[in-house]
């Protein structure tokens, strides 16, 4: 038991370090060094801004591909992908052969959901410019540092985070859902996610919509409201854990959520589930239980033999001592 608890540790740590300590890390690192060193108008003139034309990259010209080909394309294409992913979660209720399925589907439409959702209402309040609005860029206002005093006389702003950018990076579900199962599947979803959500930012800065710290910090938002659920909804996959006692909850949530939002449970590729199971039995097999109604019984009758035992063997001491002197 020691050593499987052991291994199990290490599993964690390794988790939170892959998914926490080092992907959280770099993004707060790059947003940091950016923040300190204003890099967010540098990046933008030299890659995305002419300033002898006064003009975006995305802009006239490359209107197609940024705003039409990647924005609006783009947007339909993540739309379509999570109406497939309702639509099966529905279809899960029907058709008994969907019904695995329940708990991915469920899954990435509600990772999906919150993760835009979450960076939509940010947009609301955090007040800051897009980068087409800022003298230099071709607009009027000035360059307000994050979270610094904007001055009154702006209008209300709502640029930051990137939501576009968002929605591609949200893709990451599907990396969540493939792990327990197909882990180089789940890799290259992975991939795909943050490719998708590079190619949106791409397109938004070529058009003067985000700097690239409003993109940075869209998918670290992104990552952890995905990480929080993975662990939450389904948490049994997440890290290596005990199998809960009978009746107990399992960390998955309420009865109710089970049934009619996550649906059955997946049979998980993760042996860490099945080698507490072992050890448990194993346990269970070199320390039988005893009945409580019999434990007094069984004690007394211990007791008994353990007396009757010590009477016989100073019986036969006694006869060895007392045998030579009756010859």
């Amino acid at each position: 038991m020691a050593a499987l608890d052991v291994t199990a540790g290490r599993r964690l740590d390794a988790f939170w370090r892959t998914h926490a300590f080092w992907p959280l890390g770099l993004l707060g690192l790059a947003l940091v060094l950016i923040e300190a060193f204003g890099l967010d108008e540098p990046i933008a003139h030299a890659l995305w801004f002419n300033v002898a034309a006064q003009q975006w990259l995305g802009a006239g010209a490359g209107d197609w591909w940024a705003r039409q080909l990647i924005h609006t394309g783009g947007a339909w294409l993540v739309r379509v992908i999570a109406a497939a992913a309702l639509l099966a979660w529905l279809v899960s209720f029907v058709l008994p052969a969907a019904r695995p399925w329940r708990r991915s589907a469920g899954f990435v439409v509600l990772a999906m959901a919150a993760s835009v959702l979450v960076v939509g209402a940010l947009k609301t309040v955090t007040n800051v410019d897009c980068p087409w609005d800022i003298a230099g860029f071709g607009g009027t206002h000035p360059y307000v540092v994050l979270f610094a005093d904007r001055p009154d006389y702006l209008p209300r702003a709502r640029c930051f985070p990137g939501a576009h950018a968002s929605s591609g990076f949200a893709l990451v579900a599907f990396y969540f859902v493939l792990r327990h199962r197909w882990r180089r599947l789940a890799r290259l979803a992975l991939w795909a996610a943050c490719t998708v959500g590079v190619v949106f930012s791409i397109g938004q800065e070529a058009r003067g919509a985000h700097f690239i710290s409003h993109d940075l910090t869209s998918a670290a938002l992104v990552w952890v409201i995905q990480l929080r659920l993975y662990v939450r909804v389904l948490g049994l996959r997440a890290v290596p854990a005990r199998v809960p006692p009978r009746g107990r909850d399992d960390g998955s949530g309420s009865t109710l959520r089970r049934s009619l939002f996550l649906g059955p449970a997946e049979e998980p590729d993760d042996r860490a589930h099945h080698d507490h199971a072992d050890a448990d039995a194993v346990a269970d097999a070199r320390a039988p239980v005893v009945d409580p109604a019999h434990q007094r019984e069984f004690h007394v009758d211990e007791v008994h033999n353990e007396r009757t035992g010590a009477e016989q063997h100073q019986e036969s001491t006694k006869t060895l001592h007392v045998s030579p002197l009756v010859d």
